[in-house]
């Protein structure tokens, strides 16, 4: 039977050519991890050092292939980290194959506008979600796959979770903060200041950008999912 409360995370590949290739490490915990919490950017990076938790194996991986015996995990957790991956749906599949009955996916990743409206203002929300993915590809110098929060619904939904928890937060964001860790060149930087800027309309909304002296502070929305395989 399954360790009681065996848990896992999963992180970005160590380099960005795995990265695109669905790598990931693998963490594995012996103990139940805390809730995602509010701000958990760096959720998983803290592994090593949070009192929370305790790792006792690690193992390099593809999101879509782990290392893992059939329902062999109560719980896994994401955290920005799914959007990189080529082959989302195998991932979740993947997920619902190592969780055990009652196992829960929690998942918190940057989501754009959802897209399921029809006529103008779903071209409108297309227009918005296109443009945020480039703002997002540009930013992490690589092609940004988020979705929607519906769309992850529908994902999670299709591959035979239930949805236990949804949850949207805006999270207001510094410029200098967001784009001065991510080891982008000058050139580079300029032009994503310039997109958060010079945001068409409709995507304008969603960032809601507001100069701040030499700083700019901007929106992004956040959706935190409980997914769990059913009992």
């Amino acid at each position: 039977g399954r360790a009681a409360g065996r848990a896992a995370r999963l992180m970005a590949g160590r380099s960005s050519r795995r990265q695109a290739a669905g790598g990931v490490t693998l963490w594995l915990d012996g103990r139940r991890p805390p809730p995602i919490p509010g701000n958990a950017l760096a959720v998983g990076l803290r592994v090593r050092t949070s009192e929370a938790s305790r790792v006792i194996d690690t193992a390099i991986a593809v999101a879509g292939r782990l290392p893992c015996a059939d329902q062999s995990l109560d719980r896994l957790v994401w955290s920005h980290v799914a959007w990189r991956w080529p082959d989302l749906p195998a991932a979740i599949r993947e997920a619902h194959r190592v969780l055990g009955p009652g196992g829960e996916l929690l998942v918190e990743e940057t989501v754009v506008p959802g897209t399921y409206l029809k006529g103008k203002k779903g071209r409108q929300q297309r227009e918005a979600s296109d443009f945020l993915r480039a703002l997002l590809g540009l930013r992490h110098q690589t092609p940004a796959g988020h979705l929607s929060e519906e769309a992850w619904q529908a994902s999670l939904l299709a591959a035979g979770f239930g949805l236990v928890h949804v949850e949207r937060a805006v999270r207001t964001v510094s410029f200098a903060d967001w784009a001065g860790d991510s080891g982008l060149a000058a050139s580079d930087r300029l032009r994503l200041q310039a997109m958060v800027l010079q945001a068409p309309a409709i995507a304008r909304d969603y960032l809601d950008p507001q100069p701040r002296g030499d700083d700019i502070r901007f929106q992004l929305a956040e959706a935190r999912l409980t997914a769990a395989v059913p009992a």
